[in-house]
């Protein structure tokens, strides 16, 4: 974590484990959409969760006002629906046990190459 992050060490230690490269990999999508649209990356971030069905609203994080003029503008051009696709699997999250284990259970007693 940067040394100018909110969280200390200890809350490092007692918080939900981040995988902080996959977290770059997804910045750096942002990025190239966000590029491709002219737009910032905080709006290419919004106007993903504007494009997820199961999202009914997006609250944003703004202190100063140019920050709110940036993230509105996210309202201002639409994500392709390969650009969302994109970020759906990047965004992907592990399966938790017992859900992995079920997967791989299933497809050992699924394949017919034991049964011969």
């Amino acid at each position: 974590m940067p040394e100018d992050s909110r969280r200390t060490k200890e809350e490092e230690q007692n918080f939900i484990p981040i995988d902080v490269e996959k977290g770059y990999v997804i910045v750096d999508a942002l990025e190239k959409i966000a590029n491709n649209h002219n737009a910032s990356i905080a709006q290419a971030a919004l106007n993903y969760l504007l494009r997820k069905p199961v999202v009914s609203s997006v609250l944003v994080g703004a202190t100063k006002p140019h920050q709110l003029e940036d993230n509105l503008k996210a309202t201002e051009w639409e994500m392709s629906s390969e650009e969302v696709s994109r970020l759906d699997e990047l965004s992907k999250l592990d399966p938790i046990y017992p859900h992995w284990m079920l997967q791989f259970t299933y497809m050992d007693r699924t394949s017919t190459e034991n049964f011969f």
